[in-house]
């Protein structure tokens, strides 16, 4: 009886203490990654840009020639230094981009470079939006994990954490950075609300 008890309890609150160990190196002081400009041929410029608006074809009109062109003039692409293996582009939109239908207000997508072909590692589909908030040291199949930040209110962001699966960057967790009583910022591990 007292193994079966311990099992359930393990069973139960494995999940939740797993939760609260991924935040446990992220550092509540936001201190943002440094990324370098993407420097990419304009005809893999136009392969992401026909990714990201293929991504979303319910809400945007047919993919054009004037589509594509008018896309890679307002994707910001950046490196993203995950893994040695590949070349990884964050894709940001922001401006005129939002207004396209593309999932505005802090979508972005994650490509990786293969034979000057874009495939796609996270979306906004997988809840991959707001804005990079860390880098993380820890890896999950060879790629560093991810955490991105998205504004709540004035000082206070929901976080999530994201983890390479092998074939995509999935959510692991969610978190908020929230300030104390003394004025410093800390993560707290509660469920935030969603942004």
């Amino acid at each position: 009886m007292r193994l079966a008890f311990a099992l359930l309890l393990a069973f139960v609150f494995t999940p939740a203490l797993a939760q609260i160990d991924v935040w446990k190196h992220v550092d509540p002081n936001y201190n943002g990654p440094r990324l370098t400009s993407a420097t990419l041929p304009i005809a893999q410029q136009r392969a992401i840009a026909r990714l990201v608006l293929a991504s979303h074809p319910e809400e945007l009109e047919p993919v054009s020639a004037t589509t594509v062109r008018s896309m890679v003039k307002c994707m910001m692409l950046s490196t993203l230094p995950v893994t040695p293996k590949a070349k990884v582009i964050l894709v940001d939109l922001s401006g005129a981009c939002t207004s396209r239908g593309t999932g505005g207000g802090g979508g972005m997508w994650l490509v990786r470079m293969e034979a000057g072909q874009p495939v796609l590692l996270a979306s906004p589909d997988d809840k991959f939006s707001g804005w990079l908030y860390s880098l993380q040291p820890s890896r999950s199949n060879g790629y560093r994990d991810i955490v991105l930040g998205w504004h709540l209110r004035a000082g206070e962001s929901a976080l999530t954490y994201f983890r390479f699966n092998g074939t995509r960057y999935e959510s692991v967790s969610r978190a908020e950075n929230v300030y104390d009583e003394k004025g410093g910022p800390r993560i707290e591990t509660r469920i935030p609300k969603t942004p």
